[in-house]
């Protein structure tokens, strides 16, 4: 039981991780390429908004709460399979960018590697939240 708690912990400071380099990879992005991919106000108040959720999820898991679990299964299910495309993408763009990526796409595996196990599924299930 000590070891599915620490997966949780592990896996929600992995996804804070996340949260800080994609606002560096953000930043470079504005201050150090051309217009190519400016951000208007609307594009930031989204990113805002994914950050807030992305942390609320994390904090949830970090409770153990069963809920941010599904919630950032589906969510980072959802994403792979845009991978390849967004992996050219940034990499057309800078190879920095492609790196700041493939850094967030080990994360998430490493985020979905704690969260992912039998024993965390029976953990939840006998504490029922």
């Amino acid at each position: 039981m000590k070891s599915i708690i620490q997966s949780c912990k592990r896996a929600s400071i992995l996804i804070f991780i996340f949260i800080i380099i994609d606002i560096v990879k953000t930043v470079y992005s504005q201050l150090s390429l051309q217009s190519e991919i400016k951000l208007n106000h609307n594009n930031y108040l989204s990113m805002i908004s994914a950050f807030i959720i992305l942390g609320v999820i994390s904090y949830n898991l970090r409770t153990g709460r069963r809920w941010a679990r599904i919630v950032l299964i589906v969510i980072v299910g959802l994403w792979f399979p845009f991978i390849p495309q967004f992996l050219l993408q940034e990499f057309q763009y800078s190879f920095i960018l492609g790196f700041f990526l493939i850094t967030e796409i080990v994360l998430l595996v490493l985020v979905l590697a704690l969260i992912i196990n039998i024993e965390m599924e029976i953990w939840h299930k006998r504490k029922g939240k």
